[in-house]
């Protein structure tokens, strides 16, 4: 055994017998509160800007008993889930450094249960970290790669959380394929939920100014500046306007009102939910930027496995008939055929022209609709976080209605039928 060798092993031991002090001492450092919480971990705030933010509330509509722990603050500290929240950054902390953050941060808790939306390493060394102090069971919820295709997040801390964690789930069939490839453990779906109180519970066609001009609808964010810039070529040069509502990246993507105004662009920022409902209603169309899964494409690991929660949003609140831009092979692609709900089109000005005149047509629009309000009831939020507690308990899902959904595709009439129509 050479010199490296043993100071490895020393450092290992002396790591270990840290740690084992700093959890037989627990409980005197961590003073017991009055209820047993549950540990949301994720990467940033949670609020209404971004996806994860918004699925997260949706699912925890309870969040009575939760406590917040996140990564950065990149939105001045506003996280409106919990009843209270921390931000712990581990940079250049050891182990055992990092027990010790998170027996500060957690102080007051008394933790029962835990799940962790991994985004950041420091993500992953919260939750182990929360998982051995208390000593409770930890669910991982895969949303965003970080580790397949992107390197966010190394293989070695990723297998330990996995490895670590009573119940894994995963936002779309293509995250938990290619996670079980990888890893050779068990992933179960749990895809973007809405609340039932937003759905449309008839299927009709908008009598609209916005429906009679084909102007279509975007609502969120875009992460890809490439993205963004193959968008605002395609409008500009399709003929068409586009609404922009709950754009919260303008700035980061470099581009003034003018400049999307004259791409077609309208953005009309922020409205309340009800309103947006509303406006979602009133188009004949929804666009959803998505990844090209080629050379020119800067976030191919969202492309290729994220499914973007408003697709559900679209779907159940609104049903209108959702576009695609980018390549057939993107999660978002994929979901949108599946289910017949839309279309997808490339970058390209005059395949878009086409797309729209396709799912502009009374026929088509109105039999999308109808696959959607068929679908709807699948994705309702309802008891979605009890359905997590118990899942997680057992150590697999409480009852298998999101694996039914995507087991086969529903829809029995394809819409690619009406083309000849």
């Amino acid at each position: 055994m050479d010199s490296i060798e043993k100071n490895q092993i020393q450092k290992c031991l002396e790591l270990r017998s840290k740690l084992e002090s700093l959890l037989t001492n627990k409980s005197n450092i961590i003073p017991k509160s009055t209820s047993l919480a549950d540990i949301v971990i994720s990467h940033i705030e949670i609020n209404h800007k971004h996806g994860t933010g918004i699925l997260l509330q949706r699912i925890f509509t309870d969040s009575t008993h939760i406590f917040a722990v996140r990564s950065r603050d990149m939105y001045d500290g506003e996280n409106y889930l919990g009843f209270g929240s921390t931000c712990l950054s581990h940079a250049g902390l050891s182990r055992a450094e990092v027990f010790q953050h998170v027996l500060q941060g957690l102080k007051t808790i008394d933790a029962e249960r835990a799940i962790c939306i991994p985004y950041y390493p420091d993500d992953v060394l919260s939750a182990i970290a929360v998982k051995e102090i208390y000593g409770i069971p930890l669910c991982t919820y895969i949303m965003d790669d970080q580790n397949v295709y992107s390197d966010g997040i190394s293989d070695q801390l990723m297998r330990e959380l996995l490895v670590k964690s009573s119940l894994r789930l995963a936002i779309s069939p293509e995250i938990r394929d290619v996670y079980e490839s990888k890893y050779k453990l068990k992933f179960w779906l749990l895809p973007a939920v809405v609340n039932r109180s937003c759905f449309q519970t008839s299927s009709s066609l908008p009598n609209s100014q916005k429906f009679q001009a084909k102007t279509g609808i975007l609502i969120g964010n875009i992460w890809s500046n490439q993205w963004f810039s193959l968008l605002r070529e395609t409008i500009q040069h399709s003929g068409v306007e586009l609404d922009w509502y709950g754009n919260n990246s303008q700035a980061w993507l470099n581009v003034s009102d003018q400049q999307l105004r004259e791409s077609g662009i309208h953005d009309r920022g922020y409205v309340q939910e009800e309103e947006l409902i509303a406006q979602l209603r009133n188009h004949p169309y929804a666009i959803v930027p998505s990844g090209t899964l080629d050379e020119r494409d800067d976030r191919q690991e969202i492309g290729l496995l994220s499914l973007p929660s408003r697709i559900p949003f679209i779907m159940t609140a609104s049903q209108t008939p959702i576009i695609v831009l980018g390549s057939q092979k993107t999660a978002a692609a994929r979901f949108v055929e599946r289910f017949q709900v839309g279309v997808v089109s490339d970058y390209n000005s005059e395949g878009f022209r086409q797309a729209i005149d396709y799912v502009c047509s009374p026929i088509v629009n109105m039999a999308m609709r109808k696959n959607a309000a068929t679908v709807s009831s699948s994705l309702a939020s309802d008891d979605t976080d009890e359905w997590i507690w118990e899942s997680l308990s057992q150590g697999a899902p409480a009852d298998l209605r999101f694996e039914q959904l995507f087991a086969d595709p529903p829809i029995s009439n394809p819409i690619s039928d009406l083309r000849s129509e």
